[in-house]
């Protein structure tokens, strides 16, 4: 079984091991920006990073990435997932996306948010990105 099907199934494969030592290609250009990118954080000696990780393709590639880079550095790494509870099977997905940064070395967690209030009057998408945004800056508060 590969470290990608190994981590698909939440068991245990951290980020380095899907990074490598010298990582090429597409792989190797996001590790480079996320390395720039978190470049300030790892020198201000932050106390940890915290990453908003959807589940979808591009949001795991960054995760998995910015774990790697962290897990180098010293620099602990939250991963929040939002579930939005826009639809049935939203919060097993969340969950499964929070064990999957946990076996790659971050401490996951998981937030439900109400995003059918429609406070802001923004849409849907609107009013999830913003009780999106309301959860994270909580967690990074805390």
């Amino acid at each position: 079984m590969s470290a990608s099907e190994r981590c698909a199934e939440g068991r245990g494969v951290r980020a380095s091991s899907l990074v490598g030592a010298r990582p090429r290609d597409a792989v190797g250009r996001v590790s480079s920006a996320v390395r720039r990118a978190l470049a300030s954080r790892v020198d201000e000696g932050a106390a940890a990073v915290v990453l908003a990780v959807s589940g979808g393709a591009d949001s795991l590639a960054l995760g998995v990435c910015a774990v790697d880079v962290c897990a180098r550095a010293g620099l602990p790494v939250l991963s929040l997932t939002v579930d939005h509870g826009l639809r049935e099977g939203s919060g097993a997905e969340a969950a499964h996306v929070a064990t999957l940064m946990r076996s790659m070395g971050a401490v996951a967690r998981t937030v439900t948010v109400d995003a059918t209030t429609r406070e802001r009057g923004d849409g849907p998408e609107g009013d999830a990105r913003s009780a999106r945004l309301a959860a994270l800056a909580a967690v990074a508060g805390d």
